[in-house]
């Protein structure tokens, strides 16, 4: 008899748009098709972990949904990233530019190291990740970060579960970097936007990546120099990221551009757009 194809998920970084990951996960267990390992960057590492956890792709949408009820939820402070008339297709650079304009980003980062505190982000993400380590995982799973000590890309799959998805989740100067084994380490995003090489850990035959990632479009709006700087800084994220891209053998890309980066209040249309990628 033929050995099944082990198949494994990429799940990319994208903040609110990564709730997408969600539908990804469900249309695979509709088709019943078997998912073996996950390796997660930002909002896909925590998508991936609770889904690591569970195993079920409607128990994993119920959590975050209700997650994004809750006054932790309300707490983070996180709606206020999204400045007034600031259009749906903006990136995160967009809006760290308009932060910059206005004044808010560079005083908060000048006098502390992020936006929101250790505290708080961490309570966030303790709200929807179990006190667990990775091998009370039902599933092989990882999470990729970026050790700023070092400059390394460092992908996590032992330890503490909450540490490591909070390291993956640690937006720079937005959230505070998390500590582990003296490694200062944050969103690997900034490396790794869609973790494909760390699915090399679970000996998968098949990878899929899922990318969510903003698009890189045309743009004459270059005024200032912090514009020129973060324009610069995204092109380069989106060409590392294709090159990785190309280490896939499917890739996904779920039709989210129209929901702003930090709108998470659109989880189920951003569910639905996983489903039909």
């Amino acid at each position: 008899m033929k050995e099944r194809k082990r198949i494994g998920l990429a799940l990319g970084g994208g903040a609110a748009r990564g709730l997408a990951h969600i539908g990804v996960l469900r249309a695979f267990e509709d088709e019943g098709i078997p998912i073996d390992a996950i390796a997660g960057t930002s909002i896909g590492a925590l998508v991936g972990c609770v889904y690591a956890r569970l195993l079920d792709a409607q128990s994993t949408h119920g959590r975050f949904a209700r997650f994004l009820k809750s006054q932790d939820w309300q707490r983070s402070k996180l709606h206020t990233l999204r400045a007034k008339n600031e259009p749906d297709k903006a990136g995160f650079f967009y809006s760290a530019a308009n932060f910059l304009r206005r004044g808010l980003f560079f005083g908060s980062t000048m006098t502390k190291v992020s936006m929101i505190s250790e505290e708080d982000f961490l309570a966030n993400v303790h709200a929807l990740i179990e006190d667990v380590t990775f091998e009370d995982l039902r599933l092989p799973f990882g999470t990729m970060t970026l050790d700023l000590n070092k400059g390394n890309q460092i992908f996590l799959c032992t330890g503490s579960v909450r540490r490591a998805v909070a390291a993956s989740c640690a937006i720079p100067g937005v959230f505070p970097p998390i500590e582990i084994d003296g490694m200062r380490l944050v969103d690997g995003g900034w490396a790794n936007v869609v973790p494909i090489a760390g699915l090399s850990r679970f000996g998968v035959d098949i990878t899929v990546g899922v990318d969510v990632a903003d698009d890189l479009v045309d743009t004459q709006d270059l005024r200032y120099g912090m514009d020129v700087l973060f324009r610069t800084n995204a092109i380069t994220r989106h060409k590392l990221k294709e090159i990785q891209l190309g280490e896939a053998d499917v890739v996904l890309r779920p039709e989210v551009k129209e929901i702003h980066w930090a709108d998470f209040g659109r989880i189920e249309e951003a569910v639905r757009a996983g489903e039909a990628a």
